[in-house]
């Protein structure tokens, strides 16, 4: 058991692994640090969780004056260090491994940037694109996708829709602002839609609809 483990898991993900022979705990943060993960020391034990707040007792617990003070000069906030004193965030690509007390750290990925050109990079990043969507699909296929109409989402609906097994319609959903034709960007959604087989749902998120309708986009939201 060790990073050998994480630097060949795909997708997004954090988790905690115990070894019962070794009696050690390993646990990991993916590649981007989509997942969060916390951990705190005491004298004889490890705390951790994907929250900082479930750590430890809320009676015990006291800020960190130092993130305090970056946050309010305006510097950066996200590092290892978190609200909470003693609790400390896993970092992005990082595994952990704590056994008698003793807690170590690796860092199991960074970004690399290639210094040789790649023959087909049109090619490479469709192959890398298309092994994303299908790692994050459930099992079952029962996924819906969220189209905006902007390049991010359309291309993980298409690329969804081409990969499924199944035949049946893909569902979508998108919010559209009919009322507001500057923002609206219900065309592109239809050039999407136009391209397979999906079941839309729309929601329309215009001003004076949801006034009418909701008393406002905030009792929406």
């Amino acid at each position: 058991m060790g990073a050998e483990c994480v630097a060949r898991i795909i997708g997004d993900f954090c988790f905690v692994l115990y070894d019962s022979e070794k009696e050690s705990l390993l646990f990991a943060r993916d590649h981007f640090g989509v997942k969060p993960l916390f951990y705190r020391e005491t004298k004889d034990a490890i705390l951790i969780a994907t929250e900082a707040k479930h750590i430890g007792d809320n009676r015990t617990l006291s800020p960190s004056d130092g993130w305090v003070a970056d946050y309010v000069c305006g510097l950066p906030t996200y590092n290892c260090n978190t609200l909470i004193a003693d609790v400390v965030r896993l970092m992005p690509g990082h595994c952990a491994q704590y056994r008698a007390g003793k807690l170590t750290q690796k860092r199991y990925w960074s970004l690399s940037i290639r210094s040789q050109e790649e023959q087909d990079p049109v090619g490479k990043f469709a192959e890398h694109f298309e092994t994303a969507v299908r790692c994050r699909m459930h099992p079952t296929e029962h996924v819906g996708c969220l189209l905006s109409g902007g390049l991010d989402s359309s291309s993980v609906t298409v690329t969804l829709r081409k990969i499924a097994r199944t035949k049946k319609a893909l569902r979508t959903y998108s919010l559209v602002y009919p009322n507001e034709p500057r923002v609206d960007e219900s065309k592109y959604i239809q050039k999407v839609l136009q391209s397979g087989n999906y079941e839309p749902s729309f929601l329309d998120f215009s001003k004076t609809t949801i006034d009418e309708n909701a008393g406002g986009r905030e009792q929406i939201l």
